[in-house]
């Protein structure tokens, strides 16, 4: 009896583990837990946190309201953490296939500057903030498998991998948290594999069936700030490792999701930004092109709002229309919990048929009505869910599908009509597009000299492009010919 069961069993696995073509997942990401979160310290303190984005604050009166779950201005507590987590639960009709977490767990301010003075408890304190992340995560989704990414405030050194005397320790750490300590991953068909590549560098590929894999990539290797000789050989060895896998994946005609915080490509706030040093921007958007048939989507995080990339091949033109030119490397960006730049907290969900991704929705929580409530320390749950909104992409802009080309037809028409760009740039901070929120998002975009004036809402034509040509292109050659 006990033998027959055991082949049941047996028999029962493979089928538990394959995901179909047609799937849905979650990422939630940028949560940055604040253990010491105080809604009742001044909003000029910056609520215990050591770091001041002063750039970001904002006249509204919204700025000084607070409650426990948190504030604008603020990383969260974990009350935040339980809600989005609660909300994302309850919003799934079946338990997903799986859960991205793209990084950036804790709270600024603990990962700490290279060259100032160190403290111990404050590296303590990350950790601690780690596993407790990583449990409440487990506790909401214990049936989940759960994919984290390492962000740039997960590291002992902001921004910096981990030394060659130090990356022993810390992604042993790493996987004891996000793999021993969570059953369902840990029955991974590869996890073996897993173990072996994440303790060499916090990267991996997941295989949920033959044919589709996830694979998380440890970006912080290609930051411009990170310092190459912390580790100087892991970085091009994650780049072989990636056009290993991808190659593998490749033959076995599988198909992939590619992950990571920080993102190749740009990004504007204040001023253009590029996150990767270069010679790695230009490597991993090569390995895109070539495997572009085989990468489902890629996933990303870092800058706490929500949005999107796609990049082309080089051509001699300037002519930002971009509809006929072969496009590729197309990436969807998650929101934050997170909501310290006073963007409203997020996750975002996916879905994917016959491995194209067909839609694109993000939850927020419309955390500034709910602080101009007067009882909200004393709502429930099914109270506090009246506050939620979703922000479906292709309901927004009349997409069919969230795939490369629908995505590069949106930058195309971003680029032809401010007022389509408008609603864009609230919808992207996390708010409904009413005009009060127009002119509080907007507001916040006169720091970055996207706009001219506050009361007309006039673009800078130069800024303008400049924001636009970061979605649709990738790297410096082709960002310079779309400016003009």
């Amino acid at each position: 009896m006990k033998f027959h069961s055991f082949l049941i069993v047996l028999l029962i696995l493979p089928l538990v583990f394959a995901v179909t073509p047609s799937f849905t997942f979650h990422a939630m990401n940028d949560i940055h837990i604040n253990p010491f979160y105080d809604p009742n310290i001044p909003i000029q303190q910056y609520c215990s946190r050591s770091m001041s984005f002063s750039s970001f604050q904002s006249p509204d009166v919204i700025s000084s309201n607070y409650s426990s779950i948190g504030r604008f201005g603020c990383d969260p507590p974990y009350s935040l953490l339980q809600l989005m987590l609660k909300k994302t639960k309850s919003s799934s009709k079946t338990v997903p296939d799986f859960m991205l977490l793209p990084g950036d767990f804790v709270s600024h301010g603990y990962s700490q500057d290279p060259s100032g003075n160190y403290s111990t408890l404050k590296y303590e304190i990350l950790k601690e903030i780690l596993r407790r992340t990583s449990l409440e995560i487990n506790v909401e989704f214990p049936d989940t498998f759960l994919f984290p990414a390492i962000g740039n405030n997960d590291v002992q050194f902001h921004y910096q991998v981990p030394t060659l005397l130090d990356k022993e320790k810390y992604y042993s750490m790493l996987f004891e948290i996000w793999f021993e300590k969570n059953p369902k991953n840990m029955l991974l068909k590869n996890i073996d594999e897993i173990k072996v590549d994440f303790l060499n560098g916090g990267y991996y590929k997941a295989d949920l069936s033959d044919n589709f894999s996830v694979i998380v990539l440890n970006t912080l290797y290609y930051s411009i700030s990170n310092n190459n000789s912390n580790d100087p050989k892991a970085g091009d060895t994650q780049i072989e490792w990636l056009e290993n896998k991808l190659d593998d994946i490749k033959k076995k005609i599988g198909k992939v999701i590619v992950v990571y915080h920080i993102f190749p490509g740009l990004n504007y706030y204040n001023g253009i930004q590029y996150f990767l040093n270069k010679t790695a921007n230009e490597k991993i958007q090569s390995l895109f092109y070539q495997y572009k048939e085989i990468i489902v989507l890629n996933v990303a995080s870092h800058i706490h709002m929500n949005g999107f990339r796609v990049n082309h091949l080089e051509n001699n033109t300037s002519d930002p229309e971009i509809t006929n030119r072969e496009t590729y490397g197309h990436t969807i960006i998650s929101g934050s919990v997170s909501p310290i730049f006073y963007n409203n907290p997020s996750f975002l969900t996916v879905e994917i048929e016959e491995f194209k991704p067909k839609n694109a929705k993000y939850t927020y929580f419309n955390l500034k009505e709910f602080l101009n409530s007067s009882n909200r320390e004393e709502m429930n749950f099914d109270e506090i869910n009246s506050f939620f909104f979703d922000y479906d992409l292709n309901q927004a802009y009349d997409l069919l599908d969230v795939d490369v080309k629908s995505l590069a037809d949106l930058a195309g028409k971003l680029f032809e009509n401010e007022e389509l760009l408008r609603k864009f740039l609230v919808l992207t901070y996390g708010y409904p597009d009413t005009k009060e929120n127009r002119d509080f998002v907007l507001g916040l975009y006169m720091n970055l000299g996207l706009f001219t004036n506050n009361e007309n809402w006039e673009f800078d034509e130069m800024e303008k492009k400049k924001f636009l040509c970061t979605l649709i292109e990738m790297g410096e050659i082709g960002f310079k010919k779309c400016i003009g």
